[in-house]
Formats: structure tokens, sequence, C-alpha cells
């Protein structure tokens, strides 16, 4: 299990690592985020996709210690079955 985690947080650490550091490719294969535009003002798309990153590197941490889990069951509890 903690195994998992640290494997867990290691991907996704350098998954939102690649995405902040590419985020220019990303925005040129993907194109442009018209609400991100809006939003952030110009080059809001690049500034969208680093914050992408950055939450996947935020959820990979608070995964790795144990404040967020990826199951169903515990995330959204009304979702458990009743017996």
């Amino acid at each position: 299990m903690v195994l998992t985690r640290i494997v867990v947080f290691v991907v996704t650490f350098l998954l939102g690592i690649g995405i902040v550091r590419n985020a220019e490719p990303i925005v040129r294969s993907v194109g442009h985020l018209d609400w991100a535009e809006r939003t952030f003002g110009a080059g809001g798309s690049y500034t969208a996709w680093k914050i992408a990153g950055v939450l996947v590197m935020i959820f990979g941490f608070l995964y790795a210690i144990g404040r967020f889990d990826l199951t169903p069951g515990e995330s959204l509890p009304f979702l458990r079955p009743t017996s």
C-alpha cells in the first residue's frame, strides 16, 4: 500500500512537471482554450495548462500522504452500498 502511494506520487509528480514544462507544445497540438483566454487574458491557455500541471502534482502529493483517496467509496460516501 505504501509502495503504491509512492509510485502514484512519483508518476503524478513527473506528469505534472511534464505538463508545466511542455505547456507550449501542448497548446500548439491541442489548441487555445477560449475560456482560459477570456479568464486569464492573453496567454491564458498556457497559464491554464500550467495550473493543471500543478494541480496534478498537488493531488498526487495529497494521495501520497493519505489526504486524498482515489476510490469512490472514500471520496464519495453517498456511493457506498448500504447493507
